[in-house]
């Protein structure tokens, strides 16, 4: 017989949440229906109000709910034993320091055990590359790393071995797709299974979704996501974000998931952020660094003709001084109406060039969609016709049928890097125009010069 407390059945959760917040609920025994009544288990001989008897009631085994309660390991090393663990699908991966790399086995069973959901249990040593995968060790279980990941009713099928992918950011996807409108066009600058565009893809109604990572991985897995969640909206793509983003649209929103060094990518994402768009950026930080790093971004990127305003939150703790954070950049203004240029007249503009610096004044040799007499109105500045000049093996597609020359008062500065791309700057009187950044080689992006004017 068990000693338990008959309560009507209007009153039950109420009693019984009670009980357990007095440590005077016994869980070794099953609630019982008698009636217009439960019989609650109880570990005292009174509860105020109530009748307590004797009755018979079911014995409830009681299942560990915490690994380290079940973990066979030395006493001694009990402490050490992580309180948090990634789960990926049904995978589950752990970071562990080097006392319980002996026990490491011990601790994978334990995670199995009392997580009945999970297959296999992996070390986690952390990213590794320049694709963030995973360095990953099995310690239990079957050793399959490839899974099936759910958030929201949407299937991401992911491999933490061969791929990136960020479980704990499950609600800022949700939050994301909540502000998309319908009809956006939206760049992910560091997509890895594309996570962000498969939700937003299912909860909102985008017009596109591009989604970039550098792992040739990352897009198979991100067509996979697309096709079995039957979402005909999304792009994926392989390649360096930082180039292929200026042969896209103008984007209303764009997604930078990259917390370790996504600012140094943020001229390039205003480049291509319409007026009035934001770009969702992650950042890992110290926390008392944390105002002065935002203060930094609203400078340099004034200093590029970007206008931004930055809304923040804190994810979450990454180390004891450190945190994760949230920042949705609004790009509220351009120095040069660009936006209205591109829309209204010249359409997206593609500068490659070639170099002959310093100098004072400087032509700038491009292709433009739109008779030259629209082009001065378009840009406020002096445009004069030029013909193309063509070598064996120099000719563009991107030349379009009225070519002209740009007369530009300075040049901010320039940086030629190793794969023969040379990201340049200029100003239009006091208003900064950016110059797309194309590769040199006439195969890639067409033969334009940069050079002192006579």
């Amino acid at each position: 017989m068990t000693l338990c407390v008959r309560v009507p059945k209007k009153d039950g959760e109420i009693v019984r949440s009670r009980l357990a917040a007095e440590g005077t609920l016994n869980l070794g025994a099953r609630i019982r229906s008698d009636g217009d009544s439960l019989l609650i288990p109880v570990l005292c001989d009174s509860v105020d109000g109530y009748e307590v008897v004797d009755a018979e009631l079911q014995v409830q085994e009681q299942r560990a709910t915490d690994y380290r309660e079940v973990a066979d390991v030395p006493e001694e090393l009990s402490p050490l034993l992580p309180s948090s663990f990634d789960v990926v699908g049904d995978v589950a991966m752990i970071k562990l320091p080097d006392e319980l790399l002996p026990h490491a086995g011990a601790i994978g069973d334990a995670l199995l055990r009392v997580n009945r959901s999970l297959r296999t249990v992996f070390i986690d040593s952390g990213v590794k590359g320049d694709f963030r995968i995973r360095d990953l060790e099995c310690i239990a279980g079957d050793g399959v790393s490839e899974t099936v990941h759910k958030e929201f009713g949407v299937r991401l099928y992911t491999d933490p071995a061969r791929v990136y992918f960020n479980p704990r950011l499950s609600t800022e996807r949700s939050r994301i797709a909540g502000l998309v409108a319908d009809g956006e066009v939206i760049i992910d600058m560091f997509a890895g299974v594309a996570p962000f565009g498969t939700v937003i893809c299912r909860m909102a109604s985008p017009e596109v979704v591009y989604s970039i990572d550098l792992n040739p991985e990352a897009e198979h897995f991100a067509r996979i996501n697309a096709e079995r969640n039957r979402i005909d909206r999304l792009v994926p793509m392989t390649g360096d974000s930082s180039k292929l983003i200026y042969d896209l649209p103008m984007a209303d929103r764009i997604v930078m998931n990259l917390p370790q060094i996504a600012d140094r990518f943020l001229g390039f994402a205003m480049d291509r952020l319409k007026v009035g768009g934001t770009a969702h950026m992650y950042k890992i930080i110290e926390r008392e660094d944390f105002p002065g790093f935002c203060d930094d971004l609203v400078r340099s990127m004034g200093e590029l003709g970007h206008g931004i305003e930055i809304h923040s939150s804190e994810l979450k703790t990454y180390s004891p001084t450190m945190s994760v954070y949230s920042l949705d950049v609004v790009h509220v203004s351009e120095g040069l109406d660009v936006q209205r240029a591109q829309s209204e007249h010249l359409g997206p503009h593609h500068l490659d060039v070639e170099l002959a610096l310093p100098a004072e004044h400087v032509e700038v040799h491009t292709g433009v969609a739109e008779p030259l007499d629209r082009v001065p109105h378009a840009l406020g500045h002096e445009a004069v016709p030029h013909a193309p000049q063509q070598s064996a093996g120099f000719h563009s597609p991107r030349l379009h049928a009225y070519p002209v020359v740009l007369l530009v008062d300075d040049v901010r500065g320039h940086v030629a890097d190793n794969d023969g791309m040379l990201h340049t700057r200029t100003a239009l009187g006091r208003a900064p125009l950016q110059l797309a950044c194309l590769p040199l080689d006439p195969r890639e992006g067409g033969r334009y010069d940069l050079r002192p004017r006579h």
